[in-house]
């Protein structure tokens, strides 16, 4: 299942056409075809790294490497750059981030649910975070024993 929908990057590129707080990079082929992409949000003194991905074919001639450098290179002015928090389940994203990391450790993120489906659903993902938590955990420590 996929985690967020086509549409969903589509309007933040849409949006970073009109607000300097959110930035769009896109990866094309020597055709015009799309390789890769990534979105980047400024706030304060700080970048953060919201989104990215590209195809297989990007992913093996270096799209992802190539926007992040980008994203970096727009960001110097900022105090900050942050990757941000990433599910456990994604490993291959864990990796991309850990090479163009100087740090690593758990992050507490918070969802508010505004509505009565949004709570229930809420109530049913935190049963889910309690797992992912202890795995974190596990992972940690079995890193430290390395």
């Amino acid at each position: 299942a996929l985690r967020y929908t086509p549409a969903y990057f589509h309007a933040l590129a849409r949006v970073s056409e009109s607000t300097p707080f959110l930035r769009h990079y896109s990866a094309l082929d020597q055709d015009g075809g799309l390789r890769g992409f990534a979105i980047m949000a400024m706030h304060g003194d700080c970048a953060y790294y919201l989104h990215g991905g590209s195809d297989n074919k990007g992913r093996r001639e270096g799209a992802t490497d190539l926007l992040m450098e980008a994203m970096l290179q727009d960001s110097r002015d900022c105090g900050r750059f942050n990757l941000m928090a990433s599910p456990w389940g994604q490993s291959g994203l864990l990796r991309f981030k850990r090479k163009w990391s100087d740090r690593e450790g758990l992050a507490v993120t918070y969802d508010i649910p505004g509505s009565p489906a949004g709570k229930v659903g809420h109530a049913l993902l935190r049963v889910r975070a309690r797992h992912e938590r202890s795995k974190a955990r596990e992972f940690f420590v079995a890193e430290e024993a390395r």
